[in-house]
């Protein structure tokens, strides 16, 4: 959505044909640099990049994302998507001319190719109107393209800068917490629809609080290093869903609980130091599972804690064919509609999960729950 937003921008500002330019914009999400874009235009291409940072503990993750089209529209994104238009098409256009009627152009979104409108007007060196569905407002150079760009209802800015921006060292989004708004008391709920029309992060789920499942017997164990560690454990259980229920208490008790998640964090190094984030754990589980013949997943998302909603991560098992919920960092088993998947290990889309964490403070929700 970004992508679309920025390129929409540049599109809107075009007179009669497309300038050549080269633009760096800084990213700020709630007053803190997250990330930063890139945009070219030589005459015949455009070019995107985008840059977004999380940081767990000390160490950052980044992500990037990458478009070329021509001055059409028609190109493909670096992991090999294909764009038809309509945006960048618009930027062989200068369509917001100074104090001309408020008018709409169609946009494409280069992330996902959803596609919509951007409508606005524009009064000197400002322009103000909405972006697939998102207000905004800009000022813009003389050559007509954005020098800072702000989405009030995302608390997002992008600033033009001079040369390249070095990589933000944002907060570590796994050790914050936010006010819940319309997901307050969500763990209370028995069944919740739940949808997010936020551009970086679109959701339509339905959570439900699952009794136990009809419960089969384990797979066949390997011999290695984590059947080895399960075996030690003496569970005694022989079940998938008595084996799951058994290790999420096993690490709720045994695992410290540290509020940073390490990049590097992984199931062997919290199983040494008996310390881990609620990702370190969902790890850990994972592990433990899948050497005890259990199926399982981590899965990525966030957490409703009366009126708090945090980053979070735990596990689902799979029994009798359906993935239920464990988290391990809670000892619970199975979840409920508190838990609120944003993506799972083996997505088609592994991005997915990170776009829905850096927007998770501004996310518009709409709940129903019983």
């Amino acid at each position: 959505m970004i992508g679309a937003m920025i390129s929409a921008l540049l599109a809107l500002a075009l007179t009669t044909a497309p300038p050549t330019f080269d633009r760096t914009f800084a990213w700020s999400l709630r007053g803190e640099r997250v990330g930063s874009l890139h945009v070219h235009f030589d005459g015949k291409q455009f070019r995107y990049e985008s840059l977004s940072v999380v940081r767990r503990g000390k160490e950052l993750s980044t992500q990037k994302f990458g478009a070329t089209t021509d001055a059409n529209g028609h190109g493909r994104t670096d992991d090999g998507r294909a764009l038809d238009g309509p945006l960048p098409s618009t930027l062989a256009l200068w369509t917001f001319g100074d104090g001309e009627p408020r008018h709409c152009i169609d946009a494409e979104d280069e992330r996902d190719a959803k596609r919509g409108q951007v409508c606005g007007a524009r009064v000197g060196s400002t322009l103000r109107g909405e972006l697939l569905g998102e207000p905004f407002s800009a000022t813009l150079d003389g050559d007509g393209g954005p020098l800072e760009l702000v989405l009030a209802n995302q608390d997002s800015e992008f600033e033009a800068v001079d040369g390249p921006l070095p990589v933000p060292m944002p907060h570590d989004l796994f050790a914050r917490a936010y006010d819940a708004g319309a997901l307050a008391n969500l763990n209370r709920a028995q069944y919740a629809h739940v949808a997010s029309t936020s551009p970086e992060c679109r959701l339509d789920l339905d959570l439900s609080r699952p009794s136990a499942p009809p419960d089969e017997p384990l797979l066949k164990r390997d011999d290695g290093r984590w059947a080895r560690e399960a075996a030690g454990l003496r569970l005694g259980t022989t079940t998938r869903w008595a084996t799951a229920v058994a290790l999420a208490k096993f690490v709720d008790q045994a695992i410290g609980t540290v509020l940073t998640s390490p990049v590097g964090e992984t199931a062997d190094s919290v199983w040494k130091s008996r310390k881990g984030s609620c990702a370190g754990d969902a790890e850990l589980f994972a592990a433990l599972a899948r050497g005890s013949g259990v199926p399982v997943r981590v899965v990525y998302g966030a957490l409703v804690e009366v009126d708090e909603v945090s980053p979070h991560a735990w596990d689902e098992v799979q029994v009798s064919g359906t993935w239920i919920g464990v988290d391990p960092s809670r000892g619970t088993a199975p979840v409920g509609p508190e838990h609120i998947p944003f993506g799972r290990d083996g997505d088609t889309d592994p991005l997915q999960a990170g776009r829905c964490l850096l927007a998770l403070p501004t996310m518009k929700w709409s709940v129903d729950a019983r």
